[in-house]
């Protein structure tokens, strides 16, 4: 079990800043008194969770890969970020990529992988008017 102090959230703000609202998952436990965290809650109740309003961080402690649906429902549901932290030889990196997630620099000596929304829908350089759907350029170009 993996116990969440005052310094990992002063490094976790550090590194993720704008995390008002985190939801911890897995084998965290949660100090008392810490109106931004929410939880531990289990890989199982995930499945189980409304989410009327979504988090900024879920943090997931010790995943496996049969927690794989609990965790993508978190990426599409819950949370605008999420932060694994665990055991690298629990799971393969092709596994996390797979699920969107990208590996990051350890995280309190733990193998860290991130999902962020905001970084998925980056704007395209060839996705635009000045490249290839320029009617100006239909009669000139042929291709």
């Amino acid at each position: 079990m993996t116990t969440i102090t005052t310094e990992f959230l002063a490094q976790l703000s550090e590194r993720l800043p704008g995390c008002d609202s985190i939801l911890v998952v897995g084998s965290g436990s949660v100090p008392e008194g810490d109106a931004t965290l929410k939880g531990p809650v289990s890989f199982g109740s995930v499945m189980q969770l409304e989410f009327k309003t979504r988090f900024d961080l879920g943090l997931v402690f010790d995943p496996t890969p049969q927690h794989a649906p609990a965790i993508s429902r978190l990426r599409d549901l819950g949370c605008r970020r999420v932060l694994i932290l665990g055991d690298n030889a629990a799971w393969r990196t092709n596994e996390l990529r797979a699920l969107g997630f990208m590996p990051i620099d350890p995280f309190d000596d733990r193998a860290a992988f991130i999902f962020d929304s905001d970084l998925l829908n980056q704007p395209r350089e060839w996705n635009n008017s000045k490249n290839w759907a320029n009617p100006e350029n239909f009669d000139k170009y042929r291709w």
